[in-house]
């Protein structure tokens, strides 16, 4: 059964709980109305997206098979990279970098650590993997035994309702445990069902517990003051129609997806006939017809094909290839495949790993390349926004308060994400050091040694050299200038000789 379906009718223990928990009736039944719902509209969305993630995965199956095929292809599996190449083209040149705070490098370092306990910027990337598959994926923050701390949920374990007016999620859920079923099919989704569910509103969160029999589900109320939902939305080209972002795998890249794949079917059919080349013969006996009926493929695959007289004719049958047909049409769908693609998807066709006897010009790559760095921009701005409301829940729980209670400093936490043109550590250190020929003042910065590639255990410590640096060199020239001599030698005597 599906989650969907597991999930089906579990607002009744919201309303079962109602009596118990400091909530007047009409606030706990809105709530199991919200919760309703979320799991209606995680049901409306849970074919699509598992059909996305087959695309993304590459095990998406050809809905018509050419009717030359034979039959025995019929069922053959055949994926396409290319969707994958389109969503980790994004995803390597989105990062983040840091949190800053102009006015305040104390909250600066405190928001460091917090990020790296939580593994933000890794558990970023990934949720922009699930955000570009299915054009949403959710985050949720909580306090676990370490402190502050984030879990990502990708569409297929979690879904919310917009709140228009605010530009947030009104109230989310997120499945965040599963039981093991007593059955065992290789199958981790249909092998276990969902036995905890976190239900976000502005007041707090409801905890739902699966019971042991069956569909039967227990809530606890936690209450709290962070003043909005405790989740938060990462979405990819949002509009107005769709404010929970939209996949991006739009419908032209998807129907290019089911070409390329008929094309490598017939590739791949292609290519035996390539392979094993077609025979004729004449003047067979109906035994010698036969015998070669049964055996075509030894008699195909054999160098050399003896046969005696034929005795209605007395003369020995005749044998002879037919004109090999050539694979370059196909291999032309393919290349016509692979550049309508690229163009829909935003990247050079150099990504999609497809060799043309007709190289693409430096200026049109350059083009291709520009209108991806574009698309990245505009995702790292959108990105930054919600990272930057995950900063602000972070700290409000680490100060144990709610958002509009952070001090102005902290409010003005801003998110730094790395430049998506450089994407390697040497392409920015190539690009800092340039920047620092033109501007001097800016290679003792703090900024050249964070965008010069280093890890944050290195950044710290260039700083403290530079800063211990920086210090010694000012005591020299002030000690020069009142003419003291710091060297530690003994000062000379008359005659020249230490005294």
């Amino acid at each position: 059964m599906s989650d969907a379906s597991e999930l089906a009718g579990i607002e009744s223990a919201i309303a079962a709980a109602a009596g118990s928990v400091p909530l007047d009736g009409a606030t706990a039944a809105s709530d199991a109305a919200d919760l309703r719902q979320c799991v209606a509209a995680f049901a409306a969305n849970e074919a699509r997206n598992a059909s996305l993630y087959e695309i993304y995965e590459g095990t998406v199956p050809l809905r018509k098979v050419p009717s030359i095929v034979p039959e025995r292809y019929r069922n053959l599996r055949i994926g396409c990279p290319w969707p994958e190449i389109a969503v980790q083209s994004v995803v390597e040149r989105s990062r983040l970098s840091r949190f800053v705070f102009p006015d305040d490098p104390d909250d600066e370092r405190r928001m460091a650590r917090i990020a790296e306990g939580c593994d933000l910027a890794l558990g970023y990337q990934s949720a922009l993997t699930d955000a570009l598959v299915a054009g949403v994926s959710f985050a949720t923050v909580g306090v676990d035994e370490v402190g502050p701390c984030v879990r990502w949920h990708t569409a297929q374990g979690a879904a919310g309702l917009w709140d228009y007016a605010h530009g947030r999620l009104r109230c989310g859920m997120a499945i965040v445990d599963r039981a093991r079923r007593k059955a065992v099919s290789g199958d981790e989704a249909r092998d276990t069902v969902p036995s905890k569910v976190d239900f976000y509103t502005p007041r707090g969160v409801w905890e739902l517990t699966r019971g042991e029999r069956g569909r039967s589900w227990a809530a606890e109320w936690v209450p709290d003051s962070m003043g909005e939902p405790r989740m938060v939305a990462l979405t990819f080209r949002p509009d107005g129609r769709h404010p929970l972002g939209r996949s991006r795998f739009t419908s032209p890249m998807r129907s290019i997806v089911q070409e390329y794949m008929a094309n490598a079917l017939n590739l791949h059919v292609a290519s035996e006939f390539t392979a094993l080349g077609q025979k004729w013969a004449t003047g067979l006996t109906d035994a010698q017809l036969d015998a070669f009926a049964e055996r075509k493929w030894v008699f195909a695959a054999d160098s050399a094909i003896l046969a005696t007289d034929n005795p209605d004719t007395g003369s020995s049958p005749q044998f002879g290839n037919f004109t090999q047909q050539s694979m370059e049409p196909i291999l032309s769908v393919k290349r016509s495949l692979a550049t309508d693609f690229a163009a829909a998807a935003s990247i050079p066709i150099s990504e999609l790993l497809t060799q043309d006897s007709n190289p693409t010009s430096a200026e049109a790559l350059t083009a291709a390349k520009d209108k991806l760095i574009s698309l990245v921009e505009a995702v790292n701005a959108r990105s930054a926004r919600t990272l930057r409301r995950l900063a602000l829940m972070l700290m409000a729980l680490n100060a144990g308060c709610g958002v509009a209670d952070l001090t102005d400093a902290q409010l003005s936490v801003m998110v730094h994400m790395r430049r998506p043109e450089t994407v390697s550590a040497a392409a920015e250190s190539d690009a800092i050091m340039k920047k620092c020929s033109t501007f001097p003042f800016l290679a003792t910065s703090d900024v050249a040694i964070e965008e010069a590639g280093f890890t944050e255990d290195q950044q710290e410590r260039l700083k403290s050299e530079r800063d211990r640096f920086l210090s010694r060199q000012a005591v020299a020239q002030a000690a020069q200038a009142a003419g003291l001599d710091l060297s530690g030698a003994p000062p000379a005597g008359p005659a020249g000789e230490a005294s």
